[in-house]
């Protein structure tokens, strides 16, 4: 599968051109969409991500790696790790871009389904994706007024240490294709869908792993989710049907994967506008529920079907590699 070609979407992806040759390119202050970073010389990506603010604001984020000291966290989450990688090497970076018209929802879409094709053909997320940082390296905090005042602010160094940040990340369980709604979904082992009131008693209390939101008598998914299940339980009740699986590494991950699978059948979910400035519990109540819905008020049962994720076959599995199941 082609990164430029997906699902006979055409991401319209531009020439690679050195990072640096971007920040003054005066043309990318022309709008939004996805961008895409790797290594001189190299055919694997070592981010890709997307921006709702110009291109070349995003990009000139990045400005950091070329320091001598580790950039933080913000403004760009993945100059850290981008840094680690030249320190370590000595290598140069190139970008290629595609500028996106359209919604959040769709270029949020895009970018799941972009790093979902990749996933699938070079079986690892990209390098910097999700957190991960190379071994050898920890990364910076982030560049808040509150780190600052609490004096938790700190610049990532080298180190012979471990964390989670340095877990490989997840090979795809299957193909991207299929009905969104099937048992067998992305390769995951998905448990039948069961009214989301029913679901608590099914779960143990420590169940972690993938969940999706159904609207019973559709074929289209309200949502996809990764996390602590049973945490996310009150939220079901703006749903109705809940099916999931348990995520084998990780905390649960929120699937790219699957996310980009259900994009690839022209079916974004609606979560995907508001799953990064709003709470889980607000995105469910916001899609499940429209206005007027008497059951929102509590006067009838629910109007909407869950799949309840099956669980987290490691206890302890870290947020990225749940990350990449889902992306």
């Amino acid at each position: 599968m082609s990164i430029e070609h997906i699902a006979g979407y055409a991401i319209p992806w531009s020439d690679w051109r050195p990072l640096d040759d971007w920040w003054s390119e005066s043309r990318l202050s022309l709008g939004p969409g996805l961008y895409r970073i790797r290594r001189v010389g190299r055919d694997d990506m070592d981010y890709i991500g997307q921006t709702g603010t110009t291109l070349r604001t995003r990009l000139v984020m990045l400005k950091g790696i070329y320091q001598d000291v580790m950039p933080y966290r913000a403004p760009h989450t993945a100059a850290p790790a981008l840094w680690a990688l030249r320190h370590q090497s000595g290598c140069q970076f190139e970008a290629s871009i595609a500028p996106v018209a359209g919604t959040p929802a769709w270029r949020k879409g895009l970018e799941a389904l972009a790093i979902g094709a990749y996933r699938a053909e070079y079986t690892r997320s990209p390098t910097a994706n999700f957190g991960r940082m190379p071994v050898g390296y920890r990364a910076s905090s982030g560049n808040s007024a509150r780190l600052v005042r609490a004096g938790k602010r700190f610049r990532g160094v080298p180190t012979t240490g471990r964390d989670p940040s340095h877990h490989p990340s997840l090979a795809p369980r299957g193909p991207l294709g299929g009905d969104p709604q099937d048992g067998g979904w992305c390769g995951h082992r998905w448990s039948p869908w069961v009214i989301a009131t029913e679901a608590g008693p099914r779960l143990p209390r420590d169940a972690r792993g993938l969940y999706r939101l159904r609207d019973e008598g559709t074929s289209d998914l309200l949502y996809v989710g990764e996390g602590a299940v049973r945490a996310c339980r009150p939220t079901w009740r703006k749903h109705a049907i809940v099916s999931g699986r348990r995520a084998p590494s990780s905390r649960m991950l929120v699937p790219c994967s699957a996310r980009g699978s259900s994009m690839a059948h022209g079916r974004p979910t609606n979560g995907w506008s508001l799953k990064r400035t709003l709470s889980r519990r607000t995105c469910l109540r916001r899609i499940a529920c429209p206005p007027g819905n008497s059951w929102a008020r509590g006067r009838s049962r629910p109007c909407y079907d869950l799949t309840i994720p099956t669980l987290c076959a490691r206890r302890r599995c870290h947020p990225q590699q749940r990350r990449g199941l889902t992306r």
